[in-house]
């Protein structure tokens, strides 16, 4: 019966957990950290002539802007490898927290097209609501992380069945 409870205990600190790391996330990529909560209009109303723009200026080329990041841009290193970086690490919470709760999306196929799919979602909003910029290549830095996550996870598994601890199962 301790050992049921202890599972339930760490479940409900895994789902506490995601959703404030999907807060988080979505505060993050939405609204780069600049989030004024009185402020919704941006997303109440759709400018169609800035959303045109915004599609004119985005990267719909896979691997352009990484390229660019690494071999071709005068923005300084540490925006570039910031932004590069960044757009890897922000998914791989994600990659974790996926299989730790739920047994359905416990092979690496399936956490990479969650990351994806996410991902997906998160830049079609930036760009159906003005919000930001939309970039094929945070999609694919993104979905890397979440499989970086995934590995992360089953390391982390494989470590703790050799323990005989089961948190997960």
């Amino acid at each position: 019966m301790k050992r049921k409870k202890m599972k339930t205990s760490i479940k409900i600190a895994a789902w506490m957990l995601f959703v404030i790391y999907l807060v988080f996330l979505t505060i993050g990529i939405l609204f780069k950290f600049r989030l004024n909560l009185f402020d919704y209009s941006v997303l109440l109303n759709i400018d169609t002539q800035q959303v045109l723009w915004k599609i004119k200026g985005s990267n719909f080329i896979p691997f352009k802007t990484i390229i660019d990041y690494l071999f071709i841009s005068d923005l300084s290193s540490n925006i570039r490898y910031d932004n590069l970086i960044g757009n890897v690490v922000a998914f791989i919470p994600l990659g974790i927290f996926l299989p730790t709760l739920s047994k359905k999306l416990y092979s690496a196929k399936k956490i990479v097209f969650a990351g994806l799919t996410v991902s997906l979602f998160y830049e079609l909003i930036q760009l159906i609501f003005a919000i930001g910029q939309f970039d094929v290549d945070d999609i694919i830095l993104n979905t890397v992380g979440a499989y970086l996550g995934y590995l992360i996870f089953r390391v982390g598994v494989i470590s703790v069945s050799k323990l005989n601890i089961h948190f997960f199962g």
